[in-house]
């Protein structure tokens, strides 16, 4: 420190003296230092404790008494620091003749501030203490107030009364303040009473909704399928309706026939113009027959007497002479008319028409301008004749190669085949009848595929090869026709 004395020089004997008050200056430098750092770390701790202070006071709050007493030592403390910090602000010495003087006082009176500040703050301290006790009981809702008690030697028996009346405020606030916690936990209690009664009600709800939701949709399925029903019934109705008119017309029809017809050309000559199955009365009698009619073939009018289909049901044809002689299977599948019948239909002249269709859709056909069949005396005896080349694509099987005009009906019970050896119904045809004359290229009541033959073999004239059918039809028809 004694730096600084090199630096100042006057003449005579004032420099030693001089130099003298300036070295004991510099000695008390380290002690105002000191002084200068106490200083400072006092405003420091009265930093921390204003903070505390404040701190204090927003717990205290509710509390205004409390509050109110906390913020008049706020105030005496804050004036305090401004004075210290006065203190504080005041500038370095810089020599003279009564510096040394000024400096002990200064060093005096900052010793005594530096006292009185360590005793308020102490008070300070210990006040802090207490209202953190205080704070502590008021928030646990403790109401003893015997543990309130406090030791509070030196403190003015004014600020005793005075901290009784704050705490009877506070208890009686903290009294309140149960008062309000215990209804709040009631009205909690049934808050959550009534919360769970909705939550019953809206499980209740909801199933109920579910239930809704489903018997909905199980309704409109219903009514969908009912809406089904109802466009199935209306076109069921539309039909039935059609197919009334159409019987209604053909009622009609028959109303303006005879009470029946002798064969489908005189259906026709009466307005019937579809193929289908009618009755027809050729024994000029009651006693009626079903057949079919083929209306649309070469002109129509043809009365079929035997036909075959392979699709659906397939007719047993190996049967004896009286199923022959009356007729058997169902006219819109595979059918024989009756030796019988066909005898009263061609009493007069007629047309005899083949027709034919392979396994490949391909449609062929033959015709024969004299056919008829004698009574059964003759044993149905057939007079065919007259292939019409020009009409024809089948070929001649019923006279060009086994020629069967002349020839007796044959059953597998009755043998008319002039077969020397065996018979052409059980050998040829498979209990078949026919007309046969040494067996025949043609055997339209054989089954479908036989021993490799099927049915025809003059699919077309000369070709003596068996082709398979789908379907074959024998009719017949005036000569005269159309004799309307």
């Amino acid at each position: 420190m004694r730096t600084h004395s090199a630096a100042v020089t006057l003449p005579g004997g004032k420099s030693s003296v001089l130099e003298d008050k300036v070295d004991r200056i510099l000695s008390q430098l380290p002690d105002l230092t000191q002084l200068l750092q106490e200083r400072q770390d006092f405003v420091e701790g009265l930093s921390t404790l204003e903070m505390k202070v404040d701190r204090l006071l927003y717990a205290l709050t509710p509390h205004t008494p409390v509050r109110l007493q906390t913020e008049w030592r706020r105030n005496d403390t804050q004036q305090m620091l401004e004075k210290l910090k006065q203190l504080v602000g005041l500038h370095q010495p810089s020599g003279g003749a009564n510096q040394d003087q000024e400096l002990r006082q200064e060093n005096h009176q900052l010793r005594e501030e530096k006292e009185q500040a360590e005793e308020q703050l102490h008070r300070a301290r210990l006040e802090n203490t207490k209202l953190s006790h205080r704070l502590a009981l008021v928030v646990s809702g403790s109401g003893n107030s015997s543990s309130l008690m406090v030791d509070e030697a030196g403190v003015e028996d004014s600020s005793a009364s005075q901290y009784g009346l704050q705490m009877e405020e506070m208890m009686h606030e903290n009294q309140e303040l149960l008062e309000i916690n215990r209804k709040t936990r009631d009205e909690k209690r049934r808050l959550e009473e009534r919360l769970a009664v909705m939550e019953d009600v809206n499980q209740m709800t909801e199933g109920n909704r579910s239930r809704l939701e489903t018997e909905n949709r199980e309704k409109e399925k219903r009514i969908s399928d009912i809406e089904g029903e109802k466009r199935q019934i209306e076109v069921k109705n539309r039909i039935m309706a059609e197919e009334l008119g159409r019987c209604e017309r053909n009622v009609t029809e028959l109303v303006k026939r005879p009470a029946a017809m002798r064969d489908c050309a005189e259906l026709y000559c009466y307005g019937v113009r579809k193929d289908g199955v009618y009755t027809i009365a050729p024994f000029r009698s009651r006693h009626l027959v079903t057949v079919w009619c083929d209306m649309t073939s070469e002109g129509g009018g043809w009365t079929v007497f035997v036909r075959r289909l392979r699709v659906g049901r397939h007719e047993v044809f190996n049967r004896d002479w009286i199923d022959y002689r009356r007729g058997f299977g169902r006219p819109w599948q595979e059918h024989w008319l009756g030796l019988e019948a066909v005898h009263h239909l061609t009493t007069t002249p007629h047309h005899l028409r083949m027709s034919a269709t392979d396994l490949h859709g391909e449609h062929r056909a033959a015709l024969w301008l004299s056919f008829s069949v004698a009574s059964e005396r003759s044993e149905y005896e057939l007079s065919v004749g007259g292939y019409d080349r020009s009409e024809s694509s089948l070929g001649d099987s019923m006279v060009a190669h086994h020629n069967l005009n002349g020839r007796k009906f044959s059953t597998r019970d009755v043998d008319n085949d002039d077969l020397e050896s065996g018979n052409c119904v059980r050998d040829f045809s498979l209990g078949g009848g026919w007309w046969y004359r040494r067996c025949s290229y043609l055997s339209p009541t054989g089954p479908h595929a036989g021993y490799g033959r099927h049915m025809m073999s003059l699919w077309t004239p000369g070709n003596l090869t068996w082709v398979s059918l789908n379907q074959l039809a024998m009719m017949v028809r005036p000569a005269s026709f159309p004799a309307c």
